[in-house]
C-alpha cells in the first residue's frame, strides 16, 4: 500500500498512549503532525497545550486551529474515571462531555470548512467498544464515545461528497496508562482471559490501523465504526 505523506494532520491527547503512538507513526511517513496535550512543561513547534475540559478552552484552541489548514484531524483525547452514576455530579458529567464529545464536534466544525475548500479530508474519531456495550461504573464515558459514533455517522451523510471520510475507531482493552490506571491487575488478568486473542491490544497496533484508513484505498469507508478490540465485543 502507498503511504500517507506531505499532509498536515491534528492529533489530540498526542502526548501518551494510542495519540502518542498515532504521532510516531505519521511523523515516520513524512507529514507534518502537530499534536497536543495539557502539559505546559511540554514544548515543541508542533506541540499545543489544550484545555477541552471547558468550553472557553475548546473555543480557544479551535480559533488557533482555524488558520492550520488541517488534512487529517484524529480526535483522540478522551478522559474516563470509572465512577458510580449516582456519584457523579454535574462537574463529572460535563467534563466527560466537553472532553469526549464537545470538543470533536467543535474541531470537526473548525476544519471542514478547508476539508471542503480541498475536496479532500479525513476525520477519525476515537470512540470505545463501551460506546455501544456500556459497562457499570462508566455511564457519562459511554455516553459520550456513542454519541461520537453517531455524530460521525452525520459528518459522513453531509460531507463525503467534498471527498471527506468521517470514521469512528473503537478500541477494546488497549495497554495504556489510562487502561493501568482503571483496572487493577486482578481485573485485568479477568479480561485478559475474555479476549479471544488472549491479550490487550498495543498503542502501536492501533496506530498502525488509523494511520492505514487515512490512505486513499480506504476512500470508500465514511460513517463506519471499526471496532479494533481481539474479538471481545462479539462475546458481549
Amino acid at each position: 500500500m502507498e503511504r500517507t505523506q506531505n499532509k498536515k494532520i491534528l492529533i489530540t491527547g498526542g502526548t501518551r498512549g494510542i495519540g502518542k503512538a498515532c504521532v510516531e507513526e505519521f511523523l515516520l511517513n513524512n507529514n507534518e503532525v502537530i499534536y497536543t496535550g495539557t502539559a505546559q512543561k511540554k514544548s515543541g513547534e508542533n506541540f499545543m497545550v489544550a484545555d477541552f475540559s471547558t468550553l472557553d478552552g475548546i473555543n480557544e484552541f479551535c480559533s488557533k486551529v482555524r488558520k492550520l489548514n488541517i488534512d487529517i484531524l484524529i480526535n483522540n483525547a478522551g478522559i474516563n474515571f470509572p465512577k458510580p452514576f449516582l456519584k457523579e455530579d454535574t462537574e463529572d458529567i460535563l467534563k466527560s462531555y466537553y472532553v469526549n464529545l464537545l470538543a470533536p464536534v467543535l474541531l470537526v466544525k473548525t476544519v471542514l470548512p478547508s476539508m471542503i475548500k480541498n475536496n479532500w479530508g479525513k476525520i477519525i474519531n476515537i470512540g470505545s467498544i463501551l460506546g455501544a456495550s456500556g459497562k457499570k461504573d462508566r455511564a457519562s464515558y459511554s455516553m459520550t464515545k456513542s454519541g461520537l459514533e453517531a455524530f460521525t455517522r452525520s459528518i459522513a451523510i453531509e460531507y463525503s461528497k467534498y471527498g471527506i471520510n468521517s470514521l469512528c475507531v473503537a478500541p477494546g482493552y488497549i495497554d495504556t496508562d489510562l487502561t493501568r490506571r482503571n483496572l487493577n491487575e486482578s481485573e485485568r488478568k479477568l479480561i485478559e482471559g475474555s479476549i479471544p486473542i488472549g491479550r490487550f491490544g498495543t498503542p502501536l497496533e492501533l496506530a498502525k490501523i488509523i494511520y492505514s484508513f487515512t490512505h486513499d484505498s480506504f476512500n470508500y469507508l465514511s460513517g463506519n465504526t471499526i471496532t479494533i478490540d481481539g474479538g471481545i465485543s462479539i462475546l458481549i
